[in-house]
């Protein structure tokens, strides 16, 4: 079982890189709203965002389930990748979704 919590834990790692990715293309759509982009650039940076966060959503999905394997195989279940992979995923939501409030106030504005 040693092998298979290694490539646990190597998940949980790269889970945590997808973060960082995440973070560097919404700072980088951040970017985009205050400095003239081309448009062809922001919906590659929109599209890169979708498409990380759709990764790290199905990835950490796998992860959870490949923990609960491994307790219903060893009876040990290994806490610190459910709980870091529930706590980036909540990141990426929180972000995800303060960009898109931003995304909209920029684009269509307040109304009353």
């Amino acid at each position: 079982m040693l092998p298979f919590r290694r490539v646990l834990a190597f998940s949980s790692r790269v889970h945590g890189f997808l973060l960082m990715l995440y973070i560097f293309f919404a700072f980088l759509m951040v970017l985009g709203c205050a400095v003239r982009m081309p448009d062809n650039l922001l919906e590659l940076v929109s599209w890169s965002l979708a498409v990380i966060a759709w990764s790290m959503i199905f990835f950490g999905v796998w992860i959870i389930l490949s923990s609960f394997v491994l307790f219903f195989y060893s009876r040990v279940f290994i806490v610190e990748p459910v709980a870091t992979t529930i706590i980036r995923i909540a990141v990426l939501l929180l972000l995800a979704f303060l960009l898109d409030v931003g995304n909209t106030l920029i684009v269509k504005g307040i109304t009353i």
